[in-house]
């Protein structure tokens, strides 16, 4: 069964960043991802959030296509439905631009 679970709420981030790797629940096949960015500052300011995958927990690796959740350069909520591909996940935010700042949550449906 899913379990849906806080990643992280109202976080400011500016500069890129991977969070600590997770376990995939026994048995699920998928697992959803949403990010609500509610506020964006900076000159040319982006940020790609996007999935890595790991066999072990400590190498980490992009699928091929990435697991793109979605990049963002102004305010914005969205969800995207991933394969599982093994058994540790994480999420990474690739943010760049002029003095960023992204205000932001996400939540995962594993």
């Amino acid at each position: 069964m899913a379990t849906a679970i806080a990643l992280f709420s109202n976080l400011n981030l500016t500069k890129t960043t991977a969070d600590a790797g997770r376990v995939v629940n026994s048995g699920l096949d998928w697992m959803s991802i949403g990010i609500d960015i509610t506020a964006v500052t900076g000159l040319n300011a982006s940020a790609e959030f996007r999935l890595q995958w790991s066999f072990d927990n400590i190498t980490w690796a992009d699928s091929n296509p990435r697991d793109i959740i979605g990049t963002a350069t102004a305010p914005v909520s969205v969800i995207q439905r991933f394969a599982v591909k093994a058994p540790y996940w994480r999420l990474v935010v690739v943010v760049s631009g002029t003095t960023p700042a992204f205000t932001c949550t996400a939540n995962a449906l594993i």
